[in-house]
């Protein structure tokens, strides 16, 4: 969490390059907006985070949840099927629903019904299960890129002995419907928007199917998945007549107003509702049946089973099984109520159109929406390359433009003339994503048909993955035959409250951690030297190198060390886990850890690791490797570890004095060719196939770095504020970073803070955050007692705009821009001291390269 809120800082609106912004389409000013932001969204506010996950779920303003505080504390909603005025605020909904979201006036409700659900799949869900299936009777043909929901109809299809076709868009609207075709009963289906790449198709197909089938369409009904589409904008059913509007729709709630979940919608026209059959398999529920028996032979009447015409409200209540959500459906009218006032531009109107808010969001956000997409393909690397590629639907720009749903992969600059572009995993995307504060999708984004398109992957490559144990959701980034295609893509969405800051800050992220910029290059190119005997030929160098076998102990000092993308190899592989609460134990708690010195010897034939502290016995331990036995928790998350022994329990135990055990972790951190290798270069082999910033146990980023300049600087600051006193100087150890820098010349204190990439020897680093500090730091490591320095210095004068104490920066290895291209030996991960260093400014430091 702190290394995540301290990236997100980097990412604040004052350090963002602007953008040629279009304003908002609600008719306020750009600062009336951000205040309006403010006030209704305070914890998106608060926390700075760039929501751009809009179509899975915006979220609620303020004001809709206190109206519904003050609706529900002021008026009496009981059970509808006893409680007349609830029932009839419920029908009251109803209609209001068809106006808000389908623009359908008073007059022409009558030829529509609307069932609650509770969500777009329940309401699927319930047309499946109800529709007129049979053996060469009836076909289910649906759009291939649609989402997972509107695909799982064809199960109930299946069962019911029905054809299925998966089509693509030119297909779907090519029905065959000759005069002597026996089917009878054929459901269309398709999204009024793709939930992945935005592609809109609204009502076009619809239309263009009744035109087709003519004389048919009675026995022809046509579904429409509307979640998506009607999340920024209404789906206009004023514009088709009513012989071309689809049979059903289905939407949720949630996906426009952000609350409530657990309540959506299945609109019915009533010409077609005959089609819904209740079959007797059916399940019934109280207030759906007319009447039923008790005892044997057993029968049930549903509602409307004599005559589905008989009455205009029967059509709901065939399909309303038990008490509905009526809470649910009170906190409705004050989300629509709330959406209505913000972000209607024609509020001071006298003539107000029921669907100006929901239009008026579709116009801010289909600008967000461009100026994304302009800024995303403007992005090149130093090659003119481009960073990022963008997926269109089938149907992107045929009737109407794409919804507000970018969908993309981002990609590597070639590694020669002749090479392609390589597919940067959607797994580490959404990872440095999350640190940077920022809120996406990725994955199958529950659509395998775009999945399928994108990727190339057909149907035998998805069984074999799922036999492998690849299943969705997981973090495998790359499958198929080669290993090489996508499993997965990235998307970002916008809805109402969207601001052209979340665009910049989303490029800003994109830049500082993807694009790769000539002055990257020229660090990657600088010649490297390795030799203790050259440093005096450099200029900035590693001075010191240390890694911590043992986590929250002492450091072990190293000429060289070879690493991997956990860290250095063997750093944290070990911790002391408190038997009581099965939690990793610290020198915040225990102080006294850091006088336990660990240390492994790399060059042994069968390494070791010796564990000594003043007045115990050499303790050791050999390294082999170890099944999991459990989980343990660290900062931050479950790692899988494996108890060493008795003897080391034992001996951690007395030494602290409370009964504890030493653990090591099962992640491998041991050099091999899947290990040096990370997901930002994508790894072709699937069993290695890892989250970006992979740590063991440690808290936040596998590598640390520190300054010695810097380290100075803080002795000098405790110096003068000790006048009458002359403190020991704090030595570097206490800040437990891995790489000390240090310069022949003059460095700049906290020269470090402004830098971008880090390159030591061969080997090129991100920076990712600087390092928050706590009161560990001031533990001395000779004596275990926790002093006041230099945490104190520190707090007065390395604060930063949240009032956070940091010193020093957090590394991951980038091994696309180290060493040499191709193949490489294990040998060249190595870090040396003395190495030169090398390095590039962040973007707002406004520097160049060093």
């Amino acid at each position: 969490m702190q290394l995540r809120q301290t990236i997100a800082s980097w990412f604040s609106p004052s350090s963002t390059t602007p953008l040629q912004s279009p304003g908002n389409a609600y008719g306020l000013s750009p600062s009336s907006f951000i205040d309006l932001l403010a006030t209704e969204y305070p914890a998106l506010h608060t926390s700075e985070l760039v929501h751009l996950d809009h179509a899975a779920s915006p979220p609620p303003p303020t004001s809709a949840i206190a109206a519904l505080t003050l609706t529900l504390s002021t008026n009496l909603y009981l059970n509808p099927h006893s409680h007349a005025p609830t029932r009839q605020e419920i029908d009251v909904m109803r209609s209001r629903i068809m106006e808000v979201l389908f623009c359908l006036k008073q007059q022409d409700q009558a030829n529509w019904d609307l069932v609650w659900t509770s969500g777009a799949s329940a309401s699927l869900k319930i047309v499946a299960e109800h529709f007129s299936w049979s053996p060469r009777r009836a076909k289910y043909r649906y759009l291939k890129e649609s989402h997972t929901s509107l695909v799982g109809i064809r199960a109930c299809a299946l069962a019911g002995g029905a054809e299925v076709e998966s089509l693509d868009l030119d297909a779907f609207l090519s029905p065959l419907c000759s005069e002597d075709d026996p089917t009878n009963f054929v459901l269309h289906a398709y999204p009024a928007q793709c939930n992945v790449t935005g592609s809109r198709l609204g009502l076009h197909p619809t239309v263009a199917l009744s035109r087709i089938l003519e004389r048919r369409r009675g026995q022809h009904a046509v579904l429409v998945d509307a979640a998506a589409y009607l999340s920024t904008s209404p789906l206009d059913l004023s514009t088709v007549s009513y012989e071309d509007a689809p049979d059903f729709i289905v939407g949720s709630f949630y996906k426009i107003y952000g609350h409530p979940t657990g309540l959506g919608f299945l609109l019915i026209k009533r010409s077609t509702a005959h089609l819904l059959t209740s079959s007797k398999d059916t399940y019934f529920g109280g207030g759906a049946i007319e009447a039923l028996s008790v005892s044997s032979p057993y029968w049930v009447h549903p509602r409307g089973s004599k005559d589905t015409t008989a009455s205009l409200g029967v059509v709901h209540e065939r399909f309303e099984n038990g008490t509905i959500s009526y809470l649910s459906i009170v906190a409705l009218g004050c989300a629509i109520d709330a959406h209505q006032k913000l972000f209607n531009p024609c509020i001071s109107s006298t003539h107000l159109d029921s669907c100006s808010s929901l239009r008026a969001v579709g116009k801010h956000t289909h600008h967000l929406a461009d100026l994304a997409r302009n800024s995303m393909t403007s992005l090149r690397h130093w090659d003119g390359s481009p960073l990022v590629r963008i997926y269109k639907g089938e149907g992107s720009g045929r009737w109407e433009d794409d919804g507000p749903a970018i969908a993309f992969t981002l990609y590597t600059p070639p590694t020669s003339r002749k090479g392609s572009p390589r597919p940067i995993g959607h797994t580490h995307l959404l990872n440095l994503a999350t640190l940077a504060n920022i809120q996406l999708r990725t994955g199958g984004l529950c659509n395998t048909g775009v999945l399928a398109r994108v990727s190339g992957l057909d149907d035998r490559e998805f069984k074999e993955l799922w036999e492998e144990g690849r299943v969705c959701g997981d973090a495998v980034e790359f499958g198929g035959n080669a290993q090489d295609k996508l499993l997965g893509l990235a998307r970002i969405s916008f809805g109402a409250c969207s601001s052209v800051q979340d665009v910049e800050r989303f490029i800003d992220f994109l830049k500082r951690y993807f694009l790769i910029s000539q002055e990257v290059v020229r660090l990657f190119d600088s010649p490297p030297i390795n030799s203790i005997e050259d440093m005096d030929k450099t200029d900035v160098y590693v001075e010191s190198l240390v890694r911590y076998p043992i986590k929250s102990c002492a450091g072990q000092l190293l000429v060289s060390a070879h690493f991997t993308s956990h860290g250095l190899l063997h750093d944290r592989e070990f911790a002391i886990v408190n038997s009581a609460t099965g939690k990793i134990m610290s020198q915040k708690q225990f102080p006294r850890m850091v006088l336990i010195h660990p240390s492994i010897n790399d060059n042994a034939l069968e390494k070791m690791m010796t564990v000594r502290a003043t007045g115990m016995p050499d303790l050791t331990i050999p390294l082999r490797y170890c099944q999991p036995e459990a989980d343990v928790r660290t900062y931050s998350s479950l790692v899988g570890a494996h108890r060493m022994s008795t003897e080391a329990d034992e001996w951690v135990s007395k030494f602290l004095g409370v009964p504890c055990q030493l653990h090591r972790t099962t992640t491998p951190n041991v050099l091999s060719a899947s290990s040096c290798a990370t997901s930002i270069q994508p790894t072709l082999d699937t069993s290695t196939s890892k989250p970006p910033i992979p740590i063991i146990f440690s808290n936040e980023s596998p590598f640390t770095l520190i300054s010695s300049f810097s380290v100075a600087a803080i002795n000098d600051w405790i110096a003068s504020s000790h006048l009458d006193s002359q403190p020991a100087p704090i030595d570097p150890s206490c800040f437990r970073a891995n790489f000390l820098l240090s310069s022949h010349s003059a460095l700049p204190p906290f020269h470090e803070d402004s830098l971008a990439h880090v390159r030591i020897g061969t080997q090129t680093f991100q920076v990712l955050a600087r390092c928050r500090r706590c009161l560990m730091i001031c533990v001395d490591g000779k004596t275990g007692v926790r002093m006041r320095e230099p945490f104190c210095c520190l707090a007065k004068h390395r604060r930063n705009g949240k009032q956070r104490v940091e010193f020093g920066v957090h590394l991951m290895w980038r091994p696309e821009l180290s060493g040499s291209h191709g193949e490489r030996k294990q040998e060249e991960f190595v870090i040396k001291v003395g190495d030169r260093v090398g390095w590039t400014f962040a973007v707002s430091a406004g520097c160049g390269g060093g």
